[in-house]
């Protein structure tokens, strides 16, 4: 039974390991054309998160709008990393998925 709460553990870590993901720096609503995605920022003088959430049953590909030039994202939930100098990156979001991804300038791991 204890596998079953894995999950809440994990978030629970993550939310600890970043006070901006509690209630420390700005929270903003991102405005979508897909009524079933919830997508929120938060960030801070340290920190930058988009959090994407998909409601719905069906996979869906969301646009997260935001000047990625020179930035690294990472995903937190599973470490996944890369790097992008576009104007917006696009996303797949499965069935009832989530996603954390933090930004970081690329400039500061240089």
């Amino acid at each position: 039974m204890t596998k079953d709460f894995d999950p809440i553990k994990k978030l629970i870590s993550i939310r600890k390991k970043y006070s901006v993901l509690e209630n420390d720096g700005e929270f903003n609503w991102v405005q979508t054309d897909q009524p079933d995605i919830v997508m929120y920022e938060r960030k801070n003088n340290q920190f930058h998160f988009f959090i994407l959430i998909n409601n719905s049953n069906e996979k869906q590909s969301v646009k997260v709008p935001i000047n990625l030039g020179k930035k690294r994202i990472t995903n937190v939930w599973n470490g996944e990393q890369f790097a992008t100098e576009s104007d917006s990156i696009g996303v797949d979001l499965l069935e009832t998925d989530f996603l954390i991804l933090q930004i970081e300038d690329t400039d500061s791991f240089m």
